[in-house]
């Protein structure tokens, strides 16, 4: 075989024995079919019988449905423009749907770097006190180092303190902001510092190899210097990581960048501390350097050539050096090298450009909306009828009218015409199927959508139409308007009218309602499982079990927009799940990303921040509803008993003694309130919202005295109905309960909603004097505690003077040291959880000689254990804070805590399962790391909270969490939440 006919082979798709695209197989199955079901009705089978002939040709045709069938999914999706619309068919882009916000550390730290290019690095650690140890969890100072061009033009010698500051301001705004704007539920930022550069000279003489460039070698010097004192951070595009072996998964793990990718190695932790004995490791490290002698660092007018520098943290070191007269010189052994500074300035420039952060183009500019795909025309049907023989006379596409046929005179010509119809019709049926099997086909983008039409229910099933069939206008001319002369004219009209009757016919009959509602359900349950969410259909159940008692129709419609909403919403959702608000937005009106999600999923049509209390009273209208738990007192006078049958039902109803007596007095008729077109039901709890409105606890029936009809509602823990209307007819009291009703449902509805706090937004600053501390000691009995409220530096400084004073004693065994810790800390004498009497350290030397050998070696051995085993349950520090006499709570309070505030009265929420149900969601939607705390308050309740909730709201957005107000206003929130648990119903 030559080249050419190589080239010319070409390789099919393989079919299997029992493949759809196998003709031999179908002919086969299909006879055989046939032979089943007809037995001995038919039993000439050979190649000439006209329904071979006919199973022949829908074989034939099968095989074409076969072949369209194995199109490539993209060009069985594309539409007739040859594209594929990704966000209507859920075709997320990998950098949406595999990324998120930033969550860890390091994901921060690359959002910054490449959001602000006047940052070089950012460091984000945890708030620790004088001697590191970590109070509030999940509370970071944010350190900012900027490039040296900044550097240079910023914060250089000549610039002035204000203008330093200015700038400085102007960085860590910009930080604060993008940072706060990703904040993660349960963090925050206590404080933003942009670095000052710490300006280090190094001097030495570096021995290089012989035959080497002179420039080279010190610029390859100097470049790896100025890397190991200032590392580094570069982007890389998809195609590198890749071809480092890199996964798709970890290439986009993290936040969504617009300038590439970083690597986690590059974010090294910050240099704090400059060893000489590294820099000269990292000199030897460079090829062609030899040895390195008379190594010295200048810092501070100072030198160090053994011991370490070590920075102050509000520093970052910069390697300056003078290109023509260099601090590092080399030699060849014996001698120096002379260097050109031309040359050198020269080289030493291209290396550390080549190090410098290039923002090359990243994932998402420009991401296209649409793939371009062949358009396959799949839905283009061509009849088999024209390729049946002519004696069949199939292939005729004449329009013959009803009138025509009628008036044709020769008996065989009108028979064998009415044959050739009824096998047309026959055959057509088939066609039907295949037609709509090639619609359904290239609707395939259609199905597999979120796109919910309301107009048009009926579009999981799609159907084609065989207006192409040879003569098809002689078959479906039933579907015309009866008795009309069917001609060309006529049949182009049908066939160009949307709505005409074959159409209507073929939608009617192959989905109906319920079948779409079941089809589209499951598909959009398909592509939510895509993105591992299952949804718990229960709270819109609920809710269009209490509040809507439309047809099922609209509830199972509901179901699909909801479904549908989530599923065009899920890369947000599941990006931002643990996003926290974001309290430097000036719109009260934004919710954090886990409110939302928390909002959709429980059905809460209006998902904002809302005042809920507001609502509820915006929401009464005339209606008055009162909260009271007593029912007070009648202004009617003494009631009575009355018992009447409506519809064969016993009804005990109360009524006033006097209006009793009137209705039953006879005589000249009096006014009566017949005229009152309103529902008025004497005081109820609010738990009336929920049982006010199920019809079951009403009745209508006529007045006692026969003149009008009364409404009547009974409580379920009540026996006796109540007279709640009187209405001229029973239809206008059944309108009015309607009213009544649908009232009752709309303040429940506009009552729905909820608000998280988070407790770190609640904590003190840390120069505050409400820190203080317990040690407990391995029984949990209260050993000792501080002495008074002090700031968070002061308790650390307290702590370790306590712990170094315990160790002095151990080792002198002079317990009169001890009195040394007066006025740090007080003692507990009593040995009973349930009793504290404390006491001075000095006291207990002087009044209690007898005890102080017991007390001291206990608190000896206690700090010693604490010092071997922090992390033990006890013995234990407890750090505590006081907000006032009443409240001191521990600080735990603030750590990874949250708590979450709705109302008890809508009817949804006095479901004890809903509320059960909202709080297990709440808790599997949060961070693993998260407590949380529920409140279901009343109207009262709810009031008195959102009067201090929104004002803090404002605060905090207003001055970033500082301030007195501010503070003032969180220790109002800390009161209710944390010092009035009887809030909680």
């Amino acid at each position: 075989m030559d080249r050419d006919s190589i080239l010319e082979f070409q390789l099919e798709k393989p079919t299997t024995p029992d493949s759809a695209l196998n003709y031999e197989f179908l002919r086969a199955k299909g006879l055989e079919l046939v032979q089943r079901y007809a037995g001995t009705k038919w039993t000439d089978y050979n190649l000439h019988d006209p329904g071979v002939t006919l199973l022949e040709y829908l074989c034939y045709a099968i095989t074409d449905l076969a072949y369209r069938t194995g199109f490539d999914i993209k060009e069985i999706l594309a539409g007739k423009d040859g594209k594929i619309d990704l966000e209507k068919n859920l075709f997320y882009p990998k950098h949406q749907v595999l990324t998120s916000k930033p969550i860890l550390i390091n994901d921060f730290r690359k959002f910054i770097i490449d959001k602000i290019p006047e940052v070089h690095n950012v460091w984000i650690l945890p708030v620790t006190d004088t001697k590191g140890r970590e109070g509030i969890k999940g509370l970071y100072n944010v350190l900012i180092q900027v490039n040296n061009e900044e550097v240079d033009q910023y914060l250089n010698a000549e610039i002035s303190p204000e203008d330093r500051q200015a700038y400085k301001k102007k960085i860590t705004d910009q930080v604060r902001t993008l940072i706060n704007g990703q904040r993660s539920l349960g963090e925050d930022y206590h404080s933003f510092i942009v670095l000052d550069p710490a300006d280090i000279e190094i001097e030495a003489e570096v021995v290089v190899e012989r035959h080497q460039m002179h420039e080279e070698i010190l610029a390859d010097v100097y470049d790896m210097l100025i890397r190991t004192i200032t590392p580094p951070i570069r982007f890389y595009s998809e195609a590198q990581l890749e071809k480092e072996g890199w996964s798709v998964e970890d290439i986009y793990s993290g936040p969504s960048l617009k300038h590439g990718f970083i690597k986690e190695e590059e974010l090294k932790d910050r240099v704090a501390i400059l060893d000489p004995s590294d820099m000269v490791q990292s000199i030897l490290n460079v090829p062609g350097v030899k040895s390195v002698r008379n190594f010295v660092i200048r810092f501070n007018q100072a030198e160090y050539d053994f011991r370490p520098v070590y920075l102050d943290p509000e520093m970052f070191p910069r390697l300056v050096f003078d290109i023509h007269n260099p601090g590092i010189r080399v030699f060849n052994t014996s001698h120096e090298l002379p260097v050109k500074a031309s040359i050198f300035s020269g080289l030493l420039h291209k290396k550390t450009d080549s190090s410098k952060r290039k923002y090359i183009k990243g994932y998402g500019h420009d991401e296209p909306k649409y793939i371009n795909a062949a358009h396959r025309q799949i839905n283009d049907y061509f009849s088999i009828q024209h390729l049946f023989p002519h004696l069949y006379r199939l292939n005729a596409d004449e329009i013959e009218g009803a009138r025509v046929i009628k008036e044709e005179q020769d008996v065989n010509a009108r028979a064998e015409k009415a044959k050739v119809k009824q096998l047309k019709a026959y055959i057509m049926l088939f066609e039907q199927i295949m037609v709509n099997y090639l619609a359904q086909l290239s609707n395939v983008s259609n199905i597999l959508t979120a796109d919910i039409n309301p107009e048009t229910a009926n579009s999981t099933y799609f159907t084609g139409n065989l207006y192409e069939v040879p003569g098809a206008g002689n078959i479906l001319a039933d579907f015309m308007t009866p008795n009309a002369n069917l001609n060309q004219v006529d049949w182009d009209y049908f066939k160009n009218d949307p709505e005409n009757g074959y159409l209507k016919f073929l939608s009617n009959a192959i989905e109906p309602d319920e079948v779409y509602f079941d089809r589209k359900k499951r598909t959009l349950d398909h592509l939510l499982s895509r993105f591992d969410i299952n949804l718990v259909k229960y709270p819109l159940q609920l809710y269009y079990q209490l509040y809507q008692h439309g047809d099922d129709k609209t509830h199972r419609f509901a179901e699909l927009e909801w479904k549908s909403d989530i599923l065009k919403r899920v890369v947000s959702f599941g990006a931002y799940r643990n996003h926290a608000i974001d309290y430097t937005d000036s719109s009260n009106s934004s919710r954090s990303g886990y409110d939302r999600l928390m909002a959709a999923l429980m059905y809460l049509p209006e998902s904002g921040v809302k005042n809920i209390s507001q609502s509820f009273e915006d929401s009464l209208g005339k209606c008055a509803i009162t909260s009271s738990n007593h029912y007070e007192p009648t202004v009617f006078g003494k009631k009575v008993v009355y018992e009447v049958r409506w519809d064969d039902e016993r009804i005990e109803m109360l009524i006033e003694e006097s209006l009793l007596e009137t209705l039953l007095s006879p005589g000249e008729e009096k006014g009566n309130d017949i005229e009152n077109l309103h529902i008025s039901v004497p005081s109820q709890k609010t738990a009336f919202l929920k049982e006010g409105i199920d019809y079951k606890y009403y009745r209508i029936g006529q007045e006692i005295d026969g003149k009008g009809f009364i409404v009547l509602y009974r409580s379920p823990d009540k026996r006796q109905w109540l007279r709640i209307g009187k209405f001229a007819t029973r239809e206008k009291a059944q309108q009015q309960l309607n009213h009544f009703i649908d009232t009752l449902k709309q303040i429940s509805i506009s009552s729905e909603g909820f608000h998280t706090i988070e407790h770190i937004l609640l904590r003190p600053e840390p120069e505050a004097n409400v820190f203080g501390f317990q040690v407990f000691d391995e029984r949990g009995v209260l050993l000792f505690q501080h002495n008074e409220w002090m700031d968070l530096s002061k308790r650390a400084e307290v702590l370790e003077t306590i712990a170094t004073t315990c160790q002095r004693i151990s080792a002198t065994g002079d317990y009169s040291i001890f009195a040394e810790l007066d006025g740090l800390c007080q003692v507990n004498l009593s040995q009973d959880r349930n009793y504290t009497w404390l006491v001075t350290p000095r006291t207990l030397q002087v009044a209690y000689r007898e005890q102080l050998d017991q007390f001291v070696r206990k608190i000896i051995y206690t700090m010693a254990q604490l010092q071997q085993r922090p992390s033990t349950k006890y013995p234990v520090v407890k750090n505590i804070m006081s907000y006032s006499k009443e409240l001191v709570m521990d600080e735990q309070f603030f750590s990874f805590r949250m708590s979450v505030i709705m109302p008890a009265w809508p009817a949804r929420f006095q479901e004890s399962d809903f509320r059960d149900f909202a709080e297990s969601l709440f808790r599997e939607n949060a961070p693993a790391h998260m407590r949380q705390q529920f409140f279901w308050l009343s109207v009262k309740e709810m009031k008195k909270f959102e009067s201090v909730y929104f004002s803090w709201l404002t605060s905090l957005r207003e001055s970033g969490g500082i301030g007195e107000a501010y503070h003032s206003l969180s220790k109002e929130l800390i009161m209710i939440i944390a010092g009035s648990q009887n809030i909680s119903s």
